[in-house]
């Protein structure tokens, strides 16, 4: 029996993005052996949810589930109201943004690598052998240094890029951390982390490709950023040494 794979995507203002995204999705899963699934969570009024639901009729694409809100929602809760919505019986989820900053042909390489260590969390990582950026400014630098340096130590984890979205996860275990989660903003992806931590699941990192924005702009505002990495370095004591 197949194992089903969810794509989960949540996406805010990205037309153009999510359509090509999900092409580029079929044609990598074509050489799978697996059965998947789009989940996607759309924000914004700049027409992508009127692309992506032609999208999914001129394709048939019956396994496409859309989420609407005209505003944004945040980063977790985006990430929370897909996840609920992934249909039964799937066996893993990936996440990852919308922008195309994430390479969907990439996907074979976390299905290695979880057939070789059977891991509850893969993350996609900038910061390891293999790996490649190529959308990086001084400020981009400086920042991820700080949060992926201090955030593992406090957190006693060693997955060195705490801060990437694209991840592929065993169902049971996101099923166990979402209904813990706080963060609203991108401080979720550490947060999510902190969990998989703390529930002693296993977590190994794959080396991706990082490419630069071609459509929309970046939604990353570094002062709440900024903010909400301070609340995680507490929320990261709390979940260690305290009842969370």
């Amino acid at each position: 029996m197949k194992k089903m794979l969810s794509i989960m995507i949540p996406a805010y203002n990205e037309r153009g993005n999510l359509e090509e995204l999900t092409m580029r999705f079929i044609k990598t899963l074509l050489n799978t052996n697996l059965d998947y699934n789009f989940v996607y969570v759309i924000q914004g009024e700049d027409g992508c949810l009127e692309n992506m639901r032609e999208l999914k009729r001129k394709h048939n694409l019956k396994n496409m589930r859309i989420i609407y809100s005209k505003k944004p929602m945040g980063v977790g809760p985006a990430h929370i109201i897909g996840f609920k919505n992934v249909p039964e019986g799937s066996d893993y989820i990936v996440t990852m943004d919308g922008d195309l900053n994430h390479m969907p042909e990439g996907l074979p390489v976390f299905l290695k690598k979880l057939e070789e260590t059977n891991a509850d969390i893969l993350v996609g990582s900038r910061k390891v052998q293999g790996s490649s950026i190529e959308d990086y400014t001084i400020i981009k630098i400086i920042m991820s240094r700080f949060v992926n340096t201090l955030l593992p130590i406090l957190m006693g984890i060693k997955i060195r890029d705490i801060t990437s979205g694209y991840r592929l996860a065993k169902i049971e275990v996101v099923r166990k951390i979402i209904p813990k989660i706080k963060s609203k903003n991108h401080e979720y992806y550490p947060e999510f982390l902190l969990l998989g931590k703390k529930y002693n699941y296993s977590m190994v990192e794959v080396p991706i490709d990082f490419k630069v924005r071609v459509r929309g702009k970046s939604k990353l505002l570094w002062i709440k950023s900024c903010l909400g990495y301070i609340k995680i370095l507490f929320l990261a004591l709390k979940i260690r040494f305290m009842k969370y």
